[in-house]
């Protein structure tokens, strides 16, 4: 990516530097209330049927309609030419960020995109300040293989058919200075 940056407005974070779209032509925005039916449809497409052959009928609609109204405000689409193609959407859980979903139209993959959402999503959370990103990915799912890539490592079991990945992001939180505000110490890597 060559170190170049865009400065997107991603909701209440001011300004962020998010890397670059490697490839021409693709946008990342924030997502609003229209956007929740397309989110919910690629979790349909590219999510339901993994949960289904791992828990069957546990995916419904209307589930993954309000998860993704909760969680709205850290939720991103992707557009090429005009049109939605791609989404991720995540949530805090104490100072990790949990990557709940992270999808892209089969007929954009293997260009390069799903590496920027991730880079995108990861600097978000740095710029949040949080400590890590974490992510549950299925046993037989092959995108474990491209989560390690990215750097991500198995840290545990999420019930008996997926695995628990986390990545250390590069904030130290070593306790407050005193009078109860945190320090964070950024570390490059």
């Amino acid at each position: 990516m060559g170190g170049k940056t865009s400065s997107v407005l991603i909701n209440q974070v001011s300004a962020s530097q998010l890397p670059e779209c490697p490839i021409p032509g693709y946008t990342l925005r924030c997502a609003v209330s229209a956007d929740i039916p397309f989110i919910v449809e690629m979790d349909r497409l590219h999510f339901k049927p993994e949960l289904d052959r791992n828990y069957p009928g546990q995916w419904s609609q209307e589930k993954s309609r309000e998860l993704i109204a909760e969680n709205l405000n850290s939720a991103r689409i992707v557009e090429f030419a005009g049109q939605s193609v791609g989404c991720y959407y995540w949530w805090k859980d104490g100072e990790t960020a949990v990557l709940s979903s992270i999808q892209i139209r089969e007929n954009h993959r293997f260009k390069g995109i799903g590496t920027w959402l991730m880079n995108c999503f990861e600097a978000e959370v740095k710029e949040q300040k949080m400590a890590g990103t974490g992510l549950a990915v299925y046993l037989d799912n092959s995108a474990i293989a491209f989560y390690e890539k990215l750097g991500y490592k198995i840290t545990g079991n999420d019930g008996p058919y997926a695995i628990l990945m986390e990545k250390d992001i590069g904030i130290d939180y070593r306790g407050t200075n005193g009078d109860g505000a945190w320090l964070c110490d950024f570390r490059v890597r």
